[in-house]
Formats: C-alpha cells, sequence, structure tokens
C-alpha cells in the first residue's frame, strides 16, 4: 500500500514540478510585424511526455535493477559455499540492529575487536553491493544489523535509498557508501558522533590506526575500493584476537 501511495505521489507531483520548471525556462521572441512567439528549451529531449515521465521510470529503473542484482547475489551465495552474504533485504532472522545496541550499551566506545568485526562485515556487504553495480545511499547504525543464526553483522538494504551506480560516477558513489561507514567506525571507536567531541579529552585510549582509517573514509577525495578497508593493519589485526566475538548481546 506504501508503494502506491508513494507512485501514486510521484506520478501526480513530479510532472507538475517538471512543468514549472519547463515554463521557468521558456522566453518570448518576436520580430516586426509579428506576433510574440513562446520559445522553449527541451533540453533535447524528443517530447514534453518524455520529459515528465522520465524521473518516475527513474525510481522504476532503480528498483527494477536494485532487486535483480539482489537475487543474483542471493542465487551466487547460495551456489558458492566458501561466500557468505552480508546483505539482507529483511530483518526476519536478525537479533537486534547496531543502533539499539549502542543506545543500550551507552555512549562509550566498542572493544576494537567488535569494532573491527562490525567494519569488515558491513565493507564486505559493501563490496557484494558495489561489484552489482549497486549504491546503498544509507549505510546507517539503525540498518546493520547482529545475524540471529550466525556470528555476523549484516546491512539491510531497500528500494527506498539503494539505487543502480551510473557508469560515470562509480567512484563518487562508492565514496558516498564508504563515507557513511567511516562515520559508523567513528561511532564505535570514540561513542560519539564524528566532530561532537575533543579526541583529546576522552578517559580512554583510543586506537589511533581506527580514527585514522575512519577519518581517511569519511574524507571527500576518498578514492579507494572498500578492498583497502577489509585489508586495514586495524581490521586484520584485531580480529585475530582469541576474545569471544561478540558481546552478550541479550542482556538487559
Amino acid at each position: 500500500m506504501f508503494c502506491n501511495i508513494f507512485y501514486s505521489f510521484v506520478n501526480f507531483y513530479q510532472p507538475y514540478s517538471n512543468i514549472m520548471k519547463r515554463i521557468s525556462d521558456c522566453y518570448e521572441v518576436s520580430t516586426p510585424g509579428k506576433q510574440h512567439i513562446l520559445e522553449c528549451n527541451m533540453s533535447n529531449r524528443e517530447s514534453l511526455n518524455e520529459s515528465l515521465f522520465m524521473d518516475y521510470d527513474q525510481i522504476s529503473e532503480d528498483y527494477d535493477f536494485v532487486t535483480y542484482a539482489l537475487l543474483r547475489e542471493k542465487r551466487s551465495s547460495k551456489n558458492n559455499n566458501m561466500k557468505t552474504s552480508h546483505v539482507i533485504t529483511s530483518t526476519l532472522n536478525t537479533e537486534k540492529s547496531l543502533e539499539t545496541y549502542l543506545d543500550e550499551y551507552g555512549k562509550f566506545p566498542l572493544p576494537d575487536w567488535m569494532t573491527a568485526v562490525i567494519v569488515r562485515d558491513i565493507a564486505n556487504a559493501l563490496l557484494q553491493l558495489h561489484s552489482n553495480q549497486v549504491l546503498h545511499g544509507a549505510v546507517t547504525l539503525e540498518n546493520i544489523f547482529l545475524m540471529k543464526d550466525e556470528p555476523s553483522f549484516c546491512l539491510l538494504t531497500s528500494r527506498s535509498h539503494a539505487r543502480k551506480m551510473e557508469s560515470d560516477k562509480i567512484m563518487d558513489s562508492r565514496a558516498v557508501d564508504i563515507s557513511q561507514l567511516g562515520s559508523v567506525l567513528f561511532r564505535c571507536l570514540t561513542g560519539h558522533e564524528h566532530g561532537s567531541i575533543n579526541l583529546d579529552s576522552l578517559p580512554f585510549v583510543i586506537s589511533p590506526e581506527g580514527v585514522k582509517l575512519a577519518q581517511k573514509m569519511m574524507a571527500r577525495k576518498f578514492c579507494e575500493s572498500v578492498h583497502y578497508i577489509i585489508n586495514h593493519t586495524f581490521i586484520i589485526e584485531n580480529k585475530k584476537l582469541s576474545t569471544a566475538r561478540f558481546l552478550n548481546l541479550n542482556s538487559n
């Protein structure tokens, strides 16, 4: 029902917004002895109908592309026993979100080993999505979930934010997701949002390697792929620890 309402809204509103934009692009020309003629710049589009419905069609195209890409990813993960999918489209088999856990845990940093596991798992989720030319677009605490039946974190992916990457903007699209994951890393390391605290004033020691990685990921010009994160020293060294993989997330 939500999708129907959403599509109805887009179908109703988008044409009018485009019409208003087109009108603003119009101008009057005249020649001596002739009537005024209203001319418009259609931006090389073939017809007015094409311009009216292009944005609506783009939403539909993104939805179809992302849906099929996730189905292909799901099938490939089943066929390859060595590959674990960290992308989910439902919370049916999840324990709780990272946002819920951190709200319960308080504004303190997570252990480095646990932070490394979270970032590595979500980086693997982005690797799966980016390999299928899908931009996630919302790598946030509320979309990262601990799974019930396996000791891993997965990234919830929805048509409301995921979309097909444009071929000429793949690097920029990857950087958007990686920057958001960088913010998650900073929150796990410090217990605070980026920019909301002075790191030197904290009463606990924070991994300098982890902070450098988070800051690099959040930089505007970050040009590496998620392989860089998965193979980073902070991730590699901390995941080797023999500590139990997860804290007791079920405790009240």
